[in-house]
């Protein structure tokens, strides 16, 4: 993963197995007391057992004992973080393809005159 040992040490990766078979992962960045989760996910065939969420409270219990105080699961919101005790964080500002300015203004615009377009219903389509 990386060859820089104290990039290494930062990183924590899991995999809950039934039966020898993946059913969760979750791939984690600690930064201090921070956990930062980066990916997780599951195998739908077993979704009725929430092994993501199981594999996410294994790693919580881990991680605090560790000393870490706080996770960012960062944007979004799936159902299982709230489930989990997360609670909205500050909002979050892309500013990768348009920063604030005149390039945000017209990005609002292309996007107002893309939806009356109809282009978004065709998509769905």
């Amino acid at each position: 993963m990386t060859e820089d040992p104290a990039l290494a040490a930062m990183c924590h990766a899991a995999l809950l197995t039934i039966d020898g078979a993946p059913a969760a992962f979750s791939f984690d960045l600690d930064c201090g007391t921070l956990k930062y989760a980066i990916a997780n996910s599951y195998d739908p065939a077993f979704a009725k057992h929430s092994p993501g969420k199981l594999l996410y409270w294994r790693n919580l219990a881990e991680a605090k004992a560790r000393g870490i105080e706080r996770v960012d699961w960062g944007a979004g919101d799936s159902g299982y973080k709230r489930v989990i005790g997360a609670a909205p964080g500050p909002m979050i500002r892309d500013w990768l393809l348009l920063a604030p300015g005149p390039a945000a203004l017209v990005g609002r615009i292309a996007g107002v005159l893309w939806r009356r377009s109809g282009q978004t219903a065709q998509a769905a389509a």
